[in-house]
């Protein structure tokens, strides 16, 4: 996982590792940590009790609803934590303009509760001169696994994004020294399934749901 600076365009998300040479690691609950180097390796045993670091084919860090996951720096603190509290299916939703229900167009909504949090203390982390941090949480930055395995890359339709008020979604990127919740609207043709928050498709964590 990897922080973004905005300033390139196209995004261009910075390496693995810290430019200072530490390496991010993967933070879940106290007592949880889960060891990431190099961006998308994964340690095979929690380094804190030895216990093993279940991860799925693509790389993900395998987590039950309300498990948080999350990101240090090479001293150990906490600068991000982003956690999936609950996955719920829908057939329609109400509009964020008008009163009429949007149908689905791909099988189902899924409404995906999110908190997340990145620490004011990540720009410490990175290069100074690097002064727009931010990671994304839109639509883009998450995935859907179906119960065959098939990976949707892009889990949204038309109808999924005119979906609820501005007051009800989670925000499209976060920034240092933000805390944000909110409920991101999929469409994807499954019901049951994971969730999955890996920007850049390097290996992030996904949340089971619907089984």
């Amino acid at each position: 996982m990897r922080i973004t600076k905005t300033r390139l365009v196209p995004a261009v998300l910075l390496a693995g590792a810290l430019t200072a040479g530490g390496a991010w690691a993967v933070v879940a609950n106290p007592g949880n940590l889960e060891d990431r180097q190099g961006g998308a390796g994964v340690a095979q045993a929690n380094p804190q009790d030895g216990s093993p670091v279940q991860v799925d084919e693509n790389d993900n860090v395998v987590k039950t609803a309300g498990e948080t996951g999350g990101l240090v720096d090479s001293s150990g603190q906490e600068v991000f934590t982003v956690q999936v509290e609950s996955v719920t299916a829908h057939q329609s939703c109400p509009a964020r303009v008008g009163d009429q229900q949007l149908e689905n167009v791909n099988g189902t909504f899924l409404y995906v509760d999110v908190n997340a949090e990145l620490k004011q203390s990540v720009d410490q982390s990175v290069d100074a001169s690097q002064d727009e941090l931010f990671l994304p949480l839109a639509t883009e930055a998450f995935t859907v696994t179906g119960p065959d395995g098939t990976v949707y890359e892009m889990p949204a339709s038309e109808m999924s994004w005119g979906c609820l008020s501005n007051d009800e979604l989670l925000p499209p990127v976060i920034n240092p020294g933000e805390a944000l919740e909110g409920i991101l609207v999929l469409d994807v043709p499954v019901t049951e399934g994971t969730v999955n928050y890996d920007p850049d498709r390097t290996g992030g964590w996904s949340w089971a749901f619907g089984s």
